[in-house]
């Protein structure tokens, strides 16, 4: 088999429409009922291979395609700090920003640079959402306002052309959809033959998460991992998006997390930005507004149930 698969982070300010672009990406249309991110969703999305070799293609993963594992960030302040825990080096990342809003430029080096910090060498994309709904609604031609042109300068792995999409519409997101996967196709060790041993490896974590029962942690521990043939293994399935190991995080470096979506589930239950979620871990009877902030020790042991 070959290996075509990607990891595609999308990150941003809250708002700034990272949701709504992965339902337009993978569904192909637009879905305004979408809340905001609590956290991080973990999304599957394909596209056909534009390879011309055609045995090459049709033995690939995903059947000739290049199969994606979208990570959709919360762009709210109160996750930023979580981010770092998923980002890894072989995976493309999306920077959004609202295009009507040129404030928000100013943000983007700010995003740029924590990549650059936490996932060096990793190629970025620049997206400007809401593309185009002004001159839909008859107010004049659409002129987007260009992203700084030192940012393409001070990042050499910055796309050199900033995307401009309007989910509701549709606009850009085909031109989109080919840069992602020109960006993704060109990335080290794409195309590649996996390794017998590495194929039967994706294979033994697959039939893991089937044979996980009903409300059971998705974890393996790490020497059995190692057992199926995983050895250093790890970091690399880490970054194609099919489940996440913290080697360097004290405690956590023995397991294997076989479904990334649930790390991201359970830290949300304490980083969050929902109501209820919060009223259910501050301290009753604490300053105005709920618990001044402090969380009770009983709520923090209810986070795994």
């Amino acid at each position: 088999a070959f290996s075509y698969r990607c990891k595609l982070m999308l990150v941003g300010p809250g708002g700034a429409g990272k949701t709504t672009l992965v339902a337009r990406l993978m569904h192909g249309d637009f879905r305004p009922d979408l809340g905001a991110t609590d956290g991080l969703g973990v999304h599957e999305w394909a596209l056909p291979l534009p390879s011309p070799d055609q045995q090459r293609a049709a033995e690939a993963d995903d059947g000739g395609k290049m199969s994606f594992s979208l990570w959709d960030f919360g762009g709210q302040d109160v996750y930023y700090s979580t981010h770092a825990f998923f980002m890894a080096r072989r995976a493309v990342y999306l920077v959004l920003w609202r295009s009507r809003d040129d404030q928000e430029l100013g943000g983007l080096r700010e995003y740029l640079a924590r990549i650059q910090a936490l996932a060096p060498g990793a190629p970025m994309v620049l997206v400007g959402t809401n593309a185009g709904e002004k001159t839909e609604a008859g107010r004049g031609v659409y002129r987007p306002t260009q992203p700084p042109a030192a940012l393409f300068a001070d990042f050499p792995q910055l796309h050199p052309e900033a995307m401009f999409v309007s989910s509701k519409t549709g606009y850009g997101v085909g031109r989109l959809s080919e840069v992602l996967l020109a960006v993704a196709v060109a990335q080290p060790g794409t195309g590649e033959r996996l390794p017998g041993y590495i194929v039967k490896l994706r294979e033994e974590v697959r039939r893991a998460r089937v044979l996980l029962a009903p409300g059971a942690e998705p974890l393996m521990p790490y020497d059995k991992y190692e057992a199926h043939g995983g050895f250093g293994e790890a970091c690399g399935s880490a970054d194609f998006g099919d489940l996440l190991h913290f080697s360097s995080v004290p405690g956590l470096e023995d397991a294997i997390v076989l479904r990334p979506q649930w790390v991201a589930e359970v830290m949300s239950r304490v980083v969050t930005v929902d109501d209820f979620k919060l009223r259910q871990l501050l301290v009753p009877g604490g300053a105005a507004g709920g618990g001044g902030g402090r969380v009770s020790k009983a709520a923090l042991l209810k986070v795994r149930g």
